[in-house]
């Protein structure tokens, strides 16, 4: 390969940063600023140079955005400690980047790895923290379906809903990422699965993978579960929160699960706007557990065991990786908006095209 040159008008570095926190208005595409910023130095022993491919996008960017205030009555919390980006500084979040230059034994030039790091063109550091792509496995199929946000959704659904055979799921912003596996991973797991979403192509794609599924946009979440579960459900996956967590409530069976993964519903409004649930004594009634989590809680032989499936299932076909791919390094913020206005099938992503 041939030497990387850091000069020339091609090779301008660029860096986006968040510039202020969102105010009364909720959040929109001003609040970020692409910079131009120097090119990485000349690498050190043990380093390699990073040239970034794939940005992930996902919802619980907007928790990112909002500062000490979102935290409140949850000091020691690991989320909101991990989940603070710092206005005037360069944003860090998940990405798939190339090695395009390597002077540590862990990487290749050529090598593509994937984990958290700086919004960035061009970087470079040690390698700790990353890790190299499966054998076989392009770059967006394993921001689709092995990344962080796929992790969520198989963890959550089998280390917290705990599904039996048989069962009857309800999970919802189903077209999406962490619902799109979620659903593939109750599905694997022997359970029936119904899904909601916000248009009528992503109920058919759920449709074609054996989720009966609904839009919520047209038909109610309790009046479509009371369609498609007219014997309610046994375990909720719950991104939305809201009137659809009130509607999982309303339908759980006795001694059920709901799985609290997000709220997608009230993250952009102000503390006196957000939903209040009014029927939370069914839980006491019907004997309901209802738990959150966050990735990063789990055990690591249960995210090894997360790792390993997700890539057997997507080499063999028991999962599917879909996307929605936005071009340019430019784009991620008009990119995280439209995630937000449910533009997005499966993951979100924002790809950079790669220098020859």
């Amino acid at each position: 390969m041939a030497p990387f040159m850091r000069v020339g008008p091609k090779l301008k570095n660029h860096e986006w940063i968040l510039k202020s926190r969102p105010g009364a208005a909720g959040m929109s595409a001003s609040l970020f600023e692409m910079k131009e910023c120097e090119m990485p130095k000349e690498l050190a022993d043990g380093e390699a140079l990073f040239v970034t491919h794939l940005i992930s996008l996902d919802p619980t960017m907007r928790n990112c955005m909002a500062g000490p205030e979102a935290a409140e009555r949850t000091a020691g919390s690991a989320y909101f400690a991990a989940m603070n980006w710092i206005p005037g500084e360069v944003i860090a979040w998940f990405v798939i980047a190339k090695v395009q230059e390597s002077k540590c034994k862990e990487l290749a030039e050529g090598d593509f790895v994937v984990g958290q790091g700086p919004l960035r063109r061009y970087w470079s550091g040690a390698p700790a923290g990353w890790e190299k792509l499966p054998a076989g496995v392009s770059p967006v199929a394993a921001m689709a379906s092995l990344g962080v946000a796929s992790q969520t959704g198989f963890l959550g659904a089998k280390y917290i809903g705990l599904p039996k055979s048989g069962e009857t799921v309800f999970v919802s912003s189903a077209a999406g990422c962490t619902g799109l596996v979620a659903c593939q991973t109750f599905k694997a797991l022997g359970c029936t699965v119904v899904g909601s979403a916000g248009a009528d192509d992503k109920v058919e794609l759920l449709k074609g993978l054996g989720v009966q599924a609904f839009n919520y946009k047209k038909e109610s979440y309790l009046a479509g579960l009371q369609r498609l579960c007219p014997d309610g459900i046994n375990i909720a996956f719950d991104n939305v929160g809201g009137d659809c967590l009130e509607a999982m409530l309303e339908m759980i069976n006795e001694r059920g699960r709901i799985v609290l993964c997000g709220a997608m519903s009230q993250y952009d409004a102000s503390p006196d706007k957000r939903f209040g649930i009014k029927n939370l004594f069914h839980a006491i009634a019907k004997q309901v557990r209802l738990e959150g989590f966050i990735v990063f809680g789990f055990t690591p032989e249960q995210n090894e065991d997360a790792k390993k499936t997700l890539t057997k299932w997507l080499q063999d076909g028991t999962i599917k990786d879909t996307s929605t791919i936005i071009e340019g390094f430019e784009a991620f913020p008009e990119a995280l908006m439209g995630l937000f206005a449910g533009k997005n099938t499966g993951k979100m992503m924002v790809q950079i095209e790669l220098d020859d």
